[in-house]
């Protein structure tokens, strides 16, 4: 039997201790690599040998199945949400930003959805204090976070898997797809900024119909304008959002979002934040001779927390000899 090890998301970097020079991380249902990365002096050099067409390929396998499976727009969320992949158009928001703080009148950040998603509050280090949350905004992603599995998803799911389909058992009544996502990157991007944020209630109350929800946002923070003495701004990477700022006459900017990802370095944190949101996302992944699950049986309250499945016994030797000692270390509270 594989040993087994519960870790939370800081301690990923002591795995990949002890992994080796060269990282491959796959998804195991997918006959493909999704990133091979190899360490360098001051991070990873990193390949991404995922493509479109390959995601498109291995979904096509499990038919009406394949809205559970992870495609290509979840494999990029997690590349930038980890702060790898940027917006194609991001240096000249960062000058449009540089030229509202010289304003007399000041300009605030009024945020969509999908920048919760894409993990811009965080990997902007702009000051919470300057974002909006319009709560049409919380109420679209707290409505996608309770939806689970049930046994017979997941017996339809294994029908159609060729490999390890064993793995899905871990996802029995566990978040779905859809659940992950606004768990994992939307939810903990709202959290972390949500007590410095101003967060303002719509003009309407939000319903299932996203086009609607847009207008509300946009209504909200038109009207915010005219309350208050300052430039709300409202960023997105939404098109359709972008027109509906235009046609009420409010300030906006629109992310372009690359269509060809040619990422070549990120820095340990940023790679320990990748694997942790693909194993969250994706439900679980493997990374050499290790499975690491996001979801799982068993899985508590704490978010951060993930499971090791360990396919080779040395490694996990090692591994726990060097977690027990972090963790003691960790309990002595030193201050860095």
């Amino acid at each position: 039997m594989n040993k087994e090890e519960r870790i939370v998301k800081d301690e990923i970097q002591i795995l990949l201790n002890h992994l080796g020079n060269k990282i491959e991380i796959s998804f195991p249902l997918y006959e493909m690599n999704l990133l091979e990365a190899r360490a360098n002096d001051i991070g990873y050099n990193i390949r991404i040998t995922a493509k479109r067409d390959l995601f498109d390929d291995e979904l096509a396998l499990y038919g009406d199945n394949k809205v559970e499976l992870p495609n290509f727009h979840d494999y990029f969320l997690c590349l930038i949400h980890s702060g790898i992949v940027h917006y194609s158009n991001i240096e000249q928001f960062i000058s449009r930003a540089s030229s509202y703080g010289q304003m007399k009148k000041g300009a605030c950040f009024g945020l969509d959805t999908n920048l919760l998603y894409h993990g811009f509050p965080l990997n902007s280090h702009i000051d919470a204090q300057k974002f909006i949350i319009i709560d049409t905004v919380q109420s679209e992603i707290e409505s996608s976070i309770n939806y689970k599995y049930s046994p017979q998803e997941i017996t339809d799911l294994k029908r159609c898997a060729r490999f390890q389909k064993h793995l899905l058992d871990e996802l029995i009544n566990a978040k779905t797809k859809r659940a992950r996502r606004a768990t994992y990157l939307a939810l903990r991007q709202f959290r972390a900024i949500r007590d410095r944020a101003q967060t303002i209630p719509a003009l309407e109350k939000s319903t299932s119909d996203k086009e609607a929800n847009d207008l509300i946002i946009v209504k909200t923070l038109r009207k915010f304008e005219e309350d208050k003495f300052s430039l709300p701004v409202m960023l997105t990477a939404d098109q359709n959002l972008a027109t509906l700022c235009d046609a009420q006459g409010l300030e906006h900017f629109l992310f372009e979002i690359p269509y060809e990802i040619n990422e070549k370095k990120c820095t340990p944190a940023k790679m320990v934040s990748l694997i942790f949101n693909l194993a969250t996302v994706f439900g679980f992944i493997q990374c050499n001779s290790v499975n690491i699950f996001g979801e799982f049986r068993g899985k508590g309250t704490n978010l951060d927390e993930l499971k090791l499945e360990f396919l080779n016994e040395r490694i996990y030797d090692r591994f726990f000899q060097d977690l027990k000692i972090c963790r003691r270390l960790m309990k002595l509270g030193i201050a860095q």
